[in-house]
């Protein structure tokens, strides 16, 4: 259960409750995250360090306002507090705030918008680059904005490190008398739409079990788990390991969308001098937010392994030799690799110290 996992996370970070509101996790504490819509649990969710520039951006005092009004702390907002922001247009407005970005990597944008008014209406958003030298970034986008809180994004590749814009409105999409609610947006470097950050950070999360006395060291056994993505990732990501060195160890993640299969499920099992890879072949399945139950099991001998993902067999028999001395599991990251978190949610992790067969794996992985 949870109260065998050591959990650190250097900052307070947010996750959804079963009521679907948004709560503040402190300092070290899990988050136990649940689906948007149907408040479902998800599991634990677990994330990589992630910065929100500039610093000051939930403030529309901080932005410049053309051709609308702003009133702070007006309405509730998803987190139960009164901080989210009226934006009122009076002809074509829109907010505009000028950042300059560290890299050129990919980037996100994102905000939670709602109407103020009870009727639905559109407003674009589009990022350009400042200067004699500018141009549009990445296409306008428009977002349907309604009497519900919505999270909407928008991607997009700084041209340089010199000074880009936001445009949220104009273009005769926020038109007179339209209104709307605002509330955290988030610039963060990646892919991935991560957690809403509320400030100016969000360490990674760390949740690991250092007692694996229950671990048959050198032995047969069997893992089942249950794992969710966010959104594809740009690294190799983990769903768990165990291991007693950084070449001696068992995991199981998602592969890099340079690798070949990419974004595909794999199982790794082995010491350094004979370590035995199977790879689930149906490329890039965690290209996109996705969820799979996976089942892995290994014998002592070193020449009896499986895969198998949601029922099916997807690769099996390598050659391998089963690591001794593991010291912990690390559940959602690599212990010896930065930026390798899982970007989601794994809502169960079960250990068989005994290799179940194929037919009982499938079972319980359909």
């Amino acid at each position: 259960g949870i109260d065998q996992v050591q959990f650190t996370r250097a900052s307070s970070a947010t996750y959804l409750d079963s009521s679907r509101i948004m709560q503040t996790a402190s300092t070290n504490e899990p988050r136990l995250d649940h689906d948007p819509v149907t408040g479902e649990s998800l599991g634990l969710l677990v994330e990589n360090a992630a910065a929100n520039l500039p610093t000051g951006i939930s403030d529309l005092s901080n932005w410049s306002v053309v051709n609308a009004t702003y009133t702070l702390n007006d309405a509730l907002a998803p987190n139960g507090t009164t901080t989210a922001e009226k934006l009122v247009s009076t002809g074509d407005g829109n907010a505009v705030i000028d950042f300059t970005p560290a890299n050129t990597n990919n980037h996100k944008w994102s905000f939670w918008l709602k109407s103020a008014t009870g009727g639905n209406f559109s407003i674009t958003c589009i990022v350009a680059r400042m200067g004699p030298f500018g141009g549009v970034v990445a296409g306008l986008v428009l977002y349907n904005i309604t009497t519900e809180w919505q999270r909407f994004e928008y991607d997009y590749n700084p041209l340089d490190t010199t000074s880009h814009r936001l445009i949220l409105g104009g273009f005769n999409s926020f038109l007179s008398g339209e209104e709307l609610y605002f509330w955290a947006p988030n610039n963060v470097e990646g892919s991935v739409l991560t957690s809403t950050i509320l400030g100016g950070t969000r360490a990674a999360d760390i949740p690991t079990v250092s007692d694996v006395s229950w671990f048959n060291d050198g032995g047969d056994g069997t893992f089942i788990v249950e794992a969710s993505k966010m959104q594809a990732n740009d690294l190799w990501s983990n769903i768990l390991v165990i291991e007693s060195a950084s070449t001696d160890r068992i995991l199981i993640q998602a592969t890099d969308p340079g690798t070949s299969p990419a974004n595909a499920t794999r199982f790794g099992i082995g010491e350094s001098a004979t370590f035995g890879v199977l790879v689930d072949g149906d490329a890039g399945y965690w290209s996109a937010a996705n969820s799979q139950q996976i089942g892995v099991a290994w014998t002592g001998a070193g020449d009896d392994a499986v895969l198998v993902t949601d029922g099916a067999v997807k690769a099996a028999d390598i050659s391998y030799i089963v690591p001794t001395g593991n010291t912990e599991l690390a559940i959602g990251y690599d212990p010896g690799t930065i930026d390798r978190e899982w970007d989601g949610h794994v809502a169960r992790i079960t250990y068989y110290n005994t290799r179940l067969s194929n037919a009982q794996i499938q079972v319980l992985t359909a």
